[in-house]
């Protein structure tokens, strides 16, 4: 599990650093009269913010995850079970860090007792979880892997449901900014899978799996450039087309 983590979690520190823009940002608004509406957007548009950022590295990770595997650690027995792994992970760390805008609002209000859910929220899922492993024999790696992504991503949703107790937001928005983008980037690096299992390339060695990976993400990253824009604010769109003309 401390493997199949490494790459979903350390993909994620760019999206992290969209919850210290949105406690800065929060801060200043919190003087305002009208805060209660422009906090719950500022939240709508962090949270969007950190879906793309988490949602395109996470998706081709997972897409990619036996190639990735093969080309990190080799072709080796032991780690067959690695690149599922690494797909529940990636799920459960894409609610995790979404999850940061929320609780840097709370922090900016001075309210940081709120936070404090969520760590309850996780120790109980998680001693949910390793009390059910008592009574269900264990019999491979991928069991404690679907019970661990369970249970993050149980404590995460639970904790969404109260941050927007507190800054109530529309259900389409809500559909909009945080499922719309993983459901995307996946379904492109799935795509991308599928293409190139059907191409007859076989990486068989550990080099040739480096480079289709490098082939594979240049590839994705032209694709995610496009998809990406389609997913920005208007405003940040001609920001966009502003820096291209220079």
């Amino acid at each position: 599990l401390d493997l199949a983590g490494k790459f979903p979690l350390s993909s994620l520190s760019l999206a992290s650093s969209v919850t210290q823009m949105t406690l800065a940002n929060a801060a200043a608004i919190c003087n305002e009269e009208t805060k209660q509406q422009k906090l719950g957007e500022l939240l709508l548009s962090s949270i969007r913010k950190t879906a793309i950022l988490a949602a395109i590295p996470l998706a081709f990770i997972a897409g990619f995850s036996s190639l990735l595997v093969y080309g990190w650690l080799g072709n080796k027995p032991e780690y067959q079970s690695l690149p599922q792994l690494i797909m529940m992970i990636s799920a459960g760390a894409y609610l995790h860090i979404l999850t940061g805008p929320g609780s840097a609002i709370f922090r900016a209000e001075g309210k940081v007792s709120r936070e404090y859910v969520y760590h309850a929220l996780r120790g109980l899922a998680y001693g949910i979880a390793a009390l059910s492993l008592l009574y269900v024999q264990v019999q491979h790696i991928l069991q404690l892997g679907w019970v661990t992504m369970l249970a993050s991503a149980v404590a995460a949703s639970f904790y969404h449901a109260y941050i927007f107790h507190y800054y109530p937001l529309p259900r389409m928005a809500l559909f909009r900014v945080m499922l719309l983008p993983p459901l995307l980037f996946a379904a492109l690096a799935a795509l991308n899978v599928w293409i190139y299992a059907h191409t007859g390339l076989i990486a068989d060695t550990r080099l040739m799996a480096l480079l289709m990976l490098s082939v594979q993400g240049s590839l994705f990253l032209l694709q995610v450039a496009v998809l990406s824009y389609c997913l920005l604010a208007n405003h940040e769109r001609v920001a966009v087309r502003k820096w291209l003309a220079g």
